[in-house]
């Protein structure tokens, strides 16, 4: 009986320490529901790699197409995404659709 009772406390004890496991904040992309990819808007390109880097090409060339884009960096918090530490908008991704939304403005975003 007292080796029972032992190893139920032992099991309790471990799945407590478990639980109190800390979280991970700013989760790298492979953490982001897939926003890893290449991703064209009507003025805008993303290209968000695995390692928390990427590209951000403003506007589009008189021929419609973008230029290679500034480089980022950026975290993910939850549905909050963090651009150079100073652009912050909520993200959801639905298949090849990526919704930004800065400022209360939704935008669409095509994986390519």
């Amino acid at each position: 009986m007292k080796k029972a009772v032992a190893i139920l406390l032992i099991a309790v004890m471990a799945l407590g320490l478990l639980a109190c496991t800390p979280e991970k904040e700013n989760e790298p992309a492979e953490k982001a529901d897939g926003i890893v990819g290449t991703w064209e808007g009507s003025g805008d390109r993303f290209t968000f790699n695995s390692d928390g880097t990427g590209t951000w090409a403003e506007g589009r060339n008189a021929d419609g197409t973008f230029g290679e884009g500034a480089p980022i960096r950026y975290t993910i918090d939850g549905n909050v995404l963090t651009i150079d530490e100073e652009e912050t908008c909520t993200f959801s991704v639905d298949g090849d659709t990526l919704i930004l939304n800065f400022f209360g403005v939704d935008q669409t975003f095509t994986r390519k």
